[in-house]
């Protein structure tokens, strides 16, 4: 289990684990009615997880995560779905985040 901190979209949700790690949780429908402070269960394989880390980079990642719509989010991660079981094979996750 993890605790929101932050529901950036729908789509993606910071959370902090109970060794008070941030991470962020990619996940169709994941931040949904939900709020800060709630608890959400971690062991969905569905969801992919980032662990950002302290850097300049950390404000871009989050700043990107903010401005990206869920929609755009969801195509993405259904393409590249899509791309892995078709040409299986399996695909670096920058490939969801490239700056």
């Amino acid at each position: 289990m993890a605790k929101i901190k932050k529901v950036l979209n729908s789509s993606v949700v910071l959370v902090e684990d109970e060794q008070k790690s941030d991470f962020i949780i990619l996940g169709k429908g994941i931040g949904y009615g939900k709020k800060s402070g709630e608890n959400i269960d971690v062991n969905d394989s569905t969801y992919q997880f980032y662990i950002p880390v302290v850097s300049d980079k950390s404000k871009q990642i989050m700043d990107l995560l903010d401005a990206i719509s869920p929609e755009v989010l969801e195509v993405t991660h259904q393409v590249i779905s899509l791309a892995k079981a078709d040409l299986h094979t399996e695909f670096n996750d920058k490939l969801y985040m490239s700056f």
